[in-house]
C-alpha cells in the first residue's frame, strides 16, 4: 500500500510543473514603463522596440508588480506565466469584469487560442495583455472591486494546471479645476454654510482619488498651457506615478472644471493634438478619460466682453443686454476686482465673445449637451436669470424655424416628403453653422441644429395638419 502511494506521489510530481509563477506586471515608478504605445497594430517598449516574451522575462515583480488597474480604457497590465516546462497557457478573466479585454503580445487584436510558451533559459514564459474597461461594469461595486485572472497551463506532458490571480479594478482619478478668481478650495470646497458637503468631499467620501489642480488664474488660458509648457500634465504624472507606487496601474483620470476652468481642461486636451505631445505613460493616447465642465464660457462671456470693451464682440442682442444692463452697477467694482486686484485682464481677454482664443478652441460639439442644461434650468427654477436665459435658447431656437417649416413644403412641393425636407433641413443648418464658425460671427454648435431641426420638423407637421 505504501509503495503505490509513494509511486502515486512521485507520478503526480513528474506530471506537474516543477515550477510556476503568474504576476501582473505595470508602470514601474523607479524603472519606467513597460508598454510605451499602442497606436500601431504592435505593443512597443522603450526606445521604439517591440514587446517580446524575452524583455518582458527581465522585469522584477518588485517595483513592477501590479495589484491593480483603474477602469479607464487605456490602462495596461502585462500578465505574465512562467512554468520550468513547455506548454501552453490560456488566459481568462472572470465573468464581472465586462469590458475589459485580453490581447497577446503579437498583434492588437483579442485573444482567442492558448498562448504558446517560449524557452527562455531554464524557464518556458507565456504573456498576455490585459486592458481596462472604459465604463464600469455592472457587474462590480463601484468604486472598487475585485475581479480574478486565471491562467490554466497545459505542459505537453502531464495534466493541465490552474493558477488565479486576484486584481482589483478602481474609479479613475477626478481633477478639479477652479475658474477666474478663484482657488479648489473655494470652488469646490468641503462644506458651505450651511454645513452641506461640498463637490470634493462628496468625491472623497465616494471613495474616489481627487486631485486638486490650482493655477493661476490672472493669465490667460493659452499661456496657462502651451506646448511644452504643461503644468497640468505635470501633476497627472506625479498623480500616476504615486498610484503605481502603491501596485494600482493608472494612466488616464477625469476632469471636472468649473468656469474658466473648463477652458483650460480643453486647452489641455487641444494641446496634446497640436503638439503632439501625448505623454509614454498613456502609451500616447492622452491623459484624460472624461472631462464634465460646469458653467464653463465655451462662447465666450458677455461680462468679459464689457469689462474689456468689446461690445462688438457679443454675438446676439440678449448677450449685449446681459453684459450692459444686468452689470452696469456693477461696473466699478468688477473692473477693480478683475483688473487691480486679480491682474486679470489676459483672461477677461481671451473669454469675451469670439475672442481669437475663443474662435481657435471652438465648441464642443456634444449632442444634447447644452439642452440637458437648459432643461435642468427650467425644470429646477432656482435663478429667474438662468431660467429666462434657458427658456430664450431652448424654446427660441425652436420657434425660430417653426414658420421654415411650414412654408417651404407649401411653396416647393418636392420637399412635402419629410426625408427630402430633413436632409434639405439639415443642409441650411449645416452651412449656417460651418458659416459662423468660418466668419468667426458665432460657433458650430450641434445643440443649435438640433432644436432649430426640431421646430422646422414641427411647421413642416402643421402644414400638412392643416392641408389634411
Amino acid at each position: 500500500m505504501r509503495k503505490t502511494l509513494m509511486c502515486a506521489l512521485v507520478l503526480a510530481m513528474l506530471a506537474a510543473p516543477a515550477y510556476a509563477d503568474f504576476a501582473a506586471l505595470g508602470r514601474s515608478t523607479q524603472h519606467g514603463g513597460i508598454i510605451y504605445d499602442v497606436s500601431s497594430a504592435y505593443y512597443f517598449g522603450q526606445y521604439g522596440t517591440a514587446l517580446t516574451e524575452l524583455s518582458i522575462a527581465a522585469l522584477p515583480t518588485e517595483g513592477y508588480g501590479k495589484t491593480g488597474l483603474t477602469a479607464d480604457g487605456n490602462t495596461r497590465l502585462i500578465l505574465r506565466y512562467q512554468a520550468s516546462s513547455a506548454g501552453s497557457v490560456t488566459f481568462s478573466l472572470s465573468q464581472n469584469i465586462t469590458g475589459a479585454a485580453l490581447e497577446p503580445l503579437t498583434a492588437r487584436q483579442a485573444l482567442t487560442s492558448p498562448v504558446r510558451t517560449t524557452q527562455l533559459g531554464t524557464v518556458h514564459q507565456a504573456s498576455a495583455v490585459l486592458t481596462a474597461p472604459e465604463t464600469w461594469p455592472s457587474g462590480m461595486t463601484y468604486p472598487r472591486d475585485s475581479f480574478t485572472v486565471t491562467a490554466t497551463f497545459t505542459p505537453d506532458e502531464g495534466e493541465a494546471v490552474r493558477e488565479e490571480l486576484t486584481l482589483t479594478l478602481h474609479a479613475p482619478s477626478v481633477v478639479l479645476i477652479h475658474g477666474v478668481f478663484c482657488n479648489n478650495a473655494r470652488t469646490f470646497g468641503y462644506d458651505d454654510a450651511d454645513g452641506n458637503s461640498g463637490v470634493w468631499r462628496k468625491l472623497e467620501n465616494a471613495g474616489l482619488n481627487v486631485i486638486s489642480w490650482n493655477y493661476d488664474a490672472t493669465k490667460g488660458t493659452s499661456a496657462i498651457i502651451n506646448g511644452s509648457n504643461n503644468p497640468l500634465a505635470r501633476t497627472l504624472t506625479d498623480a500616476f506615478d504615486a498610484l503605481n507606487a502603491q501596485g494600482i496601474a493608472s494612466t488616464r483620470a477625469d476632469i471636472v472644471a468649473h468656469s474658466m476652468g473648463g477652458l483650460v481642461a480643453r486647452q489641455f486636451l487641444r494641446n496634446d493634438i497640436d503638439t503632439g505631445n501625448k505623454s509614454d505613460l498613456s502609451y500616447k493616447q492622452g491623459m484624460i478619460r472624461r472631462v464634465v465642465t460646469i458653467g464653463a464660457p465655451n462662447t465666450g462671456s458677455p461680462i468679459a466682453s464689457y469689462l474689456t470693451g468689446k461690445f462688438e464682440s457679443i454675438s446676439s442682442a440678449w448677450q449685449t443686454w446681459q453684459a450692459k444692463n444686468l452689470w452696469e452697477n456693477l461696473q466699478v467694482l468688477l473692473k477693480y476686482f478683475a483688473f487691480q486686484k486679480y491682474k486679470a485682464e489676459d483672461a477677461m481677454a481671451e473669454m469675451a465673445n469670439n475672442s481669437d482664443f475663443i474662435a481657435q478652441l471652438g465648441y464642443p460639439a456634444v449632442p444634447f449637451h447644452s439642452i440637458y442644461g437648459y432643461a435642468f434650468l427650467i425644470i429646477r427654477r432656482t435663478n429667474t436669470y438662468l431660467l429666462k436665459n434657458a427658456i430664450i435658447n431652448l424654446f427660441g431656437n425652436i420657434a425660430v424655424f417653426i414658420p421654415y417649416g411650414f412654408f417651404i413644403p407649401r411653396l416647393f412641393g418636392r420637399y412635402r416628403a419629410f426625408g427630402r425636407f430633413v436632409l434639405l433641413t439639415l443642409a441650411v443648418l449645416l452651412s449656417v453653422e460651418t458659416l459662423q464658425l468660418i466668419t468667426l460671427r458665432g460657433s458650430f454648435d450641434v445643440d443649435d441644429i438640433i432644436l432649430n431641426l426640431l421646430g422646422g420638423a414641427l411647421g413642416w407637421l402643421a402644414a400638412r395638419l392643416i392641408k389634411a
